[in-house]
Order: structure tokens, then C-alpha cells, then sequence
């Protein structure tokens, strides 16, 4: 299928592909849709393209910014050693804070990863040439989907792409029935509850944690993570956005 729409200074040129259905984890029937890309017209500099992207069968999204493209897909086994990469870089950032203790935590294991990656929920962000940039895993926490860990690379920062990751997991958990996301982060560093809160995240008081929610948190202390200094958040599922 292709559209023409005219107008904002110039003809646009939209091509729609639909590969058709298929059937989820889920039991539920899911539509599979390619790429919409959109190529600009007359007077725009060439290479120019924007577009949006939907779910695919193997659990993939992707995005056009400019002239690159984002995709988000299930990790595997060849992304694991980035991830660890990820990781470090990304927790490097804590001694700009005053934390260089969180910044000396190792990464995960690459067995940890892999649990992650064969339960299918590790989710990486790549490239256009399927390099990961950031990465995100999940587990099951009191009947909720809880981000364990979403880092991304500190010079791809600030591109939405924590917010893709994160969003791309709110629709698997809804797919799944679950009714909201929560993890646990820093109460005060501006990249954990600040930044979640601004994407509909809340703090959830310790009187309603749940006990695996509680479990894991006494874990973290175990670790060395002050309680003082964390805090439990939630975001119902109906806040994708």
C-alpha cells in the first residue's frame, strides 16, 4: 500500500507493509506489522526519514531517528558479552555521584545473563548495524513485570531509548495479563526515581511491597545498597506511553 499526503511544505511518501498474523506466547493472536517509513519530498535534504514501527513475531520494535534505526529485540546468546559492557560503562556514571561503590559492583555474570536471555526476558536495543546500545531484563515479582536492570550506554544517552526499552516491556506484560510494571532504584541519583517518575512511575509505600517485592529488597541490603537510599516503585500497565 501506498500513500501520498500533501502538505507542512512538501509531498509525503507512505509505504505500509503487513506480514500478517501470528500466534504468541500469550495464546492470543497478534498482529505483526512491518516498518512504516516515511520519505519526505521535494525540498528536503536526501536521506531524510522519519517513521514508527509495531511489534513482530519474535518480539522485535523498531524506530527510525534521522537516518539511523533503533530496534528493540530479544537478546542472544552473541549479545550477552555487550550487555556486561553496557553495564560498566553505564555504572561508571555513579562516581559522578559521590557512589564509586555502586560503580565497583560487577556486572552480571554471564550465566545470569543467560537465564535471562533462554527465559526470554533480556531485551536489547541495537543499532543499524545490530550493535546493542542498551539492554533490559525482567522478572516475575509479585505477579508484576519487574525491570531487575535497564542500562544503556552513556554516549547514547538521553535518545528515548531507556524509555523505548521500558515501554517495549509494557506491552509484553500486558500481553501476559499482568497489571503493572515496579522496580527498584535510587531514591535521589537523577537517572533512577526522578527520571522513572517522569515516566508515570511511583513510589510504592512498604506496607503494600508484597513479599517477593520485600525479599528483594532485604537481598539488596545483603549487597550493600543502603534501604535509606531506595525506594520500591510501580507503574500500572495502562500508562504505556
Amino acid at each position: 500500500m501506498r500513500l501520498e499526503l500533501v502538505g507542512c511544505g512538501g509531498r509525503w511518501v507512505v509505504g505500509v507493509g503487513v506480514r500478517g498474523f501470528a500466534l504468541g506466547r500469550s495464546g492470543s493472536r497478534t498482529l505483526a506489522w512491518a516498518p512504516v517509513r516515511i520519505a519526505p519530498g521535494p525540498g528536503y535534504p536526501p536521506g531524510a526519514a522519519v517513521g514508527v514501527g509495531g511489534n513482530s513475531v519474535d518480539g522485535g520494535a523498531r524506530r527510525w531517528w534521522g537516518r539511523g534505526v533503533t530496534e528493540i529485540r530479544l537478546a542472544r546468546p552473541s549479545d550477552l558479552i555487550a550487555i556486561q559492557r553496557i553495564e560498566f560503562a553505564a555504572g561508571e556514571l555513579f562516581r559522578d555521584v559521590g557512589m564509586p561503590e555502586i560503580a565497583d559492583h560487577p556486572e552480571p555474570t554471564i550465566a545470569a545473563l543467560t537465564e535471562y536471555q533462554r527465559a526470554g526476558r533480556c531485551w536489547v536495543a541495537v543499532d543499524g548495524d545490530d550493535r546493542p546500545l542498551g539492554f533490559i531484563l525482567v522478572d516475575l515479582v509479585d505477579g508484576r513485570a519487574h525491570i531487575e536492570q535497564v542500562s544503556i550506554l552513556p554516549d547514547h544517552a538521553h535518545r528515548r531509548i531507556g524509555r523505548d526499552l521500558i515501554d517495549h516491556v509494557t506491552s509484553w506484560a500486558a500481553g501476559r495479563g499482568l497489571g503493572a510494571l515496579s522496580l527498584t532504584t535510587f531514591r535521589s541519583v537523577p537517572w533512577n526515581a526522578p527520571y522513572y517518575e517522569r515516566l508515570g512511575f511511583s513510589v510504592l509505600p512498604s506496607a503494600v511491597h508484597g513479599p517477593e517485592l520485600a525479599a528483594l529488597l532485604v537481598e539488596e541490603a545483603a549487597h550493600g545498597l543502603d534501604p535509606e537510599h531506595r525506594v520500591a516503585m510501580v507503574r500500572p500497565i495502562h500508562q504505556l506511553r
